[in-house]
């Protein structure tokens, strides 16, 4: 018995740091979406923006979007609702594949415009897709105890 109190105790701490990083990287996407939309455009004056600017709407458009899949993602998180902050993360995902690659083809339009959005916004993508995925797995756990809990009610 001492094992599998040992192992639940690992696992709950695991869960709790797993949510911890959640909350952390929505509160960051909402204030991204936050500075973008009160920075304007004078935040998208650097040689690496030249892509992300002449996005239709920019720079709104980006903060509004990250903003609102941080709001997405950390209600998720919240409420226990895995597919709406999968959903949010998902899209957190997209937004970050997006950016890094206005940054990416600046880069390659300017050779002189900074890499390092390119690779900070990379491991965004990849983070949020990391996240996305565990609430997606848990939504389909919860779908499943759903369905036991039924049937033992039959």
């Amino acid at each position: 018995m001492g094992r599998i109190d040992h192992a639940f105790g690992t696992l709950s701490k695991l869960l709790i740091t797993m949510r911890m990083s959640a909350y952390v990287f929505t509160c960051y996407a909402i204030l991204q979406g936050t500075v973008i939309l009160v920075g304007g455009e004078p935040r998208f004056s650097a040689l690496g923006y030249d892509v992300a600017i002449n996005v239709p709407f920019s720079p709104e458009i980006w903060g509004i979007t990250i903003a609102i899949s941080g709001v997405m993602g950390f209600i998720g998180v919240k409420t226990r609702s895995y597919r709406l902050g999968g959903l949010g993360m998902l899209f957190g995902a997209i937004w970050s594949v997006m950016f890094a690659s206005a940054f990416l083809i600046s880069a390659f339009q300017q050779p002189e415009s900074n890499l390092t959005a390119i690779v900070a916004y990379g491991k965004d993508a990849i983070l949020f897709t990391f996240m996305a995925s565990a609430n997606r797995d848990m939504w389909h756990q919860h779908q499943k105890d759903m369905l036991l809990n039924e049937d033992e009610e039959c």
